[in-house]
């Protein structure tokens, strides 16, 4: 896994490539903002599907992360399509975020908008592979664009806006994420920072590019995560996807800063539903 890691990462200056092919054709939202479609090659990937595969029981159930789920040539059409959207972008502190598919309140969904077809094919996909059900077909993406290698965010929780299950989607660079045990006067803000402290941290999970983390259950409602704000992540036996041998090692981040897709469902203001019932 690491050895995979440590391989050239995702250069965000790649050359144009040809656009992917897809069955569908771009929607007018899609061909407003001259974006690319994806059409991801099932052959070269890993399925988030059944079996226990990246599922780690302790010492929090319910965190999942699956290697490669795109292959390298989506990884660079969504980077491309990512960096096409910063007309939409929200700069914060080390990063910026771009939001699809509506705007989320405490009341769920508001002023709800179909994704474009480069996100809807993932939706897709994560409901094909049973990581959603078609009763809560993911419709709101937000995409977090670090800017630095030593970028990273606050722990904090979603909050209850949100269907209590998440999937990350990584690009371009590898990180380490945490799960935090929550205390009295923790920020749960999610704004950037340096490191918390480590006393909080039951287990982290190494996110190389491509992989898709999934989490639901007390992983979502109990704990808090966070990405530290460091060039290089230590790796240690709290890091529940890596081998023995290389507890120890470090990984550096690439130099054009990581960005994540966090996928979620979000019930429509007017028909709340937080329960995982589906």
């Amino acid at each position: 896994l690491l050895r995979k890691a440590k391989e050239k990462q995702t250069d965000r200056s790649l050359p144009r490539e040809s656009p992917a092919t897809s069955a569908e054709a771009p929607s007018a939202h899609d061909e407003e903002h001259h974006v690319e479609p994806i059409c991801i090659n099932e052959e070269a990937t890993q399925s988030a599907e059944g079996g226990d595969a990246g599922v780690f029981t302790a010492p929090i159930s319910s965190i999942r992360v699956v290697n490669d789920w795109i292959d390298r040539n989506t990884e660079s059409v969504l980077v491309r399509n990512v960096a096409r959207g910063e007309g939409r972008a929200v700069k914060l502190t080390g990063r910026s975020t771009q939001a699809y598919g509506g705007t989320v309140t405490s009341d769920g969904l508001a002023d709800q908008e179909a994704l474009p077809q480069w996100l809807q094919a993932l939706s897709d996909r994560l409901v094909a592979q049973g990581v959603y059900p078609p009763s809560h077909t993911p419709n709101h993406v937000l995409i977090n664009d670090y800017i630095s290698p030593e970028s990273g965010i606050f722990p904090h929780k979603d909050g209850a806006a949100y269907w209590p299950r998440v999937s990350i989607l990584s690009l371009s660079s590898s990180a380490v994420m945490d799960f935090h045990r929550p205390r009295s006067g923790m920020s749960t803000s999610g704004e950037c920072g340096d490191r918390p402290s480590t006393e909080t941290v039951v287990c982290r999970v190494f996110l190389p590019p491509r992989s898709l983390l999934i989490f639901d259950g007390a992983a979502y409602t109990d704990y808090l995560h966070g990405i530290c704000a460091v060039a290089a992540d230590v790796i240690d036996e709290s890091v529940l996807n890596t081998d023995p041998h290389t507890h120890g090692t470090s990984v550096a981040r690439s130099e054009s800063g990581r960005i994540s897709l966090t996928i979620r469902h979000v019930p429509p203001a007017t028909a709340k539903a937080h329960q995982l019932d589906g």
